[in-house]
């Protein structure tokens, strides 16, 4: 099973995460860094892939909530997939 680890720290802005997961996950060239694009991308993941989600504390939560919303939609796709599995870990 391939295994992407998102180290909530690693990462200054959203576009850092996207390109990211784009690497990681080997998006097509046309991913559009956008949630919506992250949503597609991860629904068309057709082997198995599971995402670990390394949450510091809730302050840094809290001031990024850039992070927040990306991690949403990365824990619903994760539920709607057969082929990928999300975790958050503190």
């Amino acid at each position: 099973m391939r295994t992407v680890t998102l180290f909530e720290t690693d990462f200054p802005d959203a576009a850092s995460v996207h390109e990211f997961l784009a690497r990681e996950l080997e998006f097509p060239d046309y991913y559009g860094s956008n949630l919506s694009a992250l949503a597609d991308c991860l629904g068309d993941i057709d082997r198995p892939t599971r995402i670990v989600i390394e949450r510091v504390d809730d302050e840094l939560w809290d001031e990024r909530p850039w992070f927040g919303r990306i991690c949403e939609v990365l824990v619903r796709e994760g539920l709607a997939s057969e082929e990928l599995e999300v975790s958050l870990r503190r």
